[in-house]
């Protein structure tokens, strides 16, 4: 069996799983994100940046060096869902207070009943909570709304900048995109080193789990 395990990071962490009960005959772990490195890239060098909920980049060099940045959490990293939606509930909430009928402040008044109340549903929300809004800025920066536009354009200049660290770090030359807001990149149409994985990292891990049963 081999496994990718969200949260699965470190030394520590890997120490901790294999102390875990299993009912499996060999169980192999490593985190989500370096499997699906590993999937997009066959093995091979290449950087690869996921953006959903969270943001995280991870690089195997030319080297065979495993690289990372970000991966941090809400509400520590900068670049995923939770991280766009938290921005988008801040301008809707600022529109709202001075009254302004805008593309960030409709969808809040229509779920909320006042500004208080939205106050009192951030209180212990986590990354997941925010993400969910995190396409108000995507459809207010498509509507033409400067601030979005501008947030946006941050974003995606903010994972360029990722992706270009990892890249001359390591030699890597190619980069892969997965998670649910890749395709807001738009890299697919106008970034000449982007490229689709290899494998879905499901099926990595399977090829990963048969090589390991040939060895033992």
């Amino acid at each position: 069996m081999h496994a990718g395990i969200a949260g699965l990071a470190t030394p520590a962490d890997e120490a901790a799983l294999a102390s875990v009960p299993h009912p499996f005959a060999r169980l192999v772990a490593q985190g989500d994100a370096s499997l699906t490195l590993g999937a997009a890239f066959g093995g091979g060098p290449g950087v690869l940046l996921i953006v959903g909920t969270g943001c995280v980049a991870l690089s195997r060099g030319q080297d065979g060096v495993v690289r990372r940045r970000m991966g941090w959490g809400f509400p520590l990293e900068q670049g995923g869902g939770s991280d766009l939606g938290l921005g988008a509930v801040r301008l809707g909430l600022s529109d709202w207070e001075d009254g302004r009928d805008t593309p960030l402040a409709r969808p809040l008044r229509e779920e909320f009943a006042t500004p208080r109340a939205l106050m009192e549903w951030a209180r212990g929300r986590g990354g997941g909570d925010y993400a969910r809004f995190a396409g108000l800025l995507f459809d207010a920066a498509d509507a033409g709304d400067p601030r979005a536009r501008e947030a946006v354009g941050a974003w995606r200049a903010r994972c360029l900048a990722l992706v270009e660290s990892l890249m001359r770090e390591g030699g890597a030359e190619t980069v892969c995109t997965w998670g649910g807001l890749s395709a807001r990149l738009g890299w697919q149409e106008t970034e000449p080193r982007w490229r689709a994985p290899l494998l879905p990292p499901l099926e990595w891990a399977a090829r990963l789990a048969g090589l390991e049963a040939v060895r033992h």
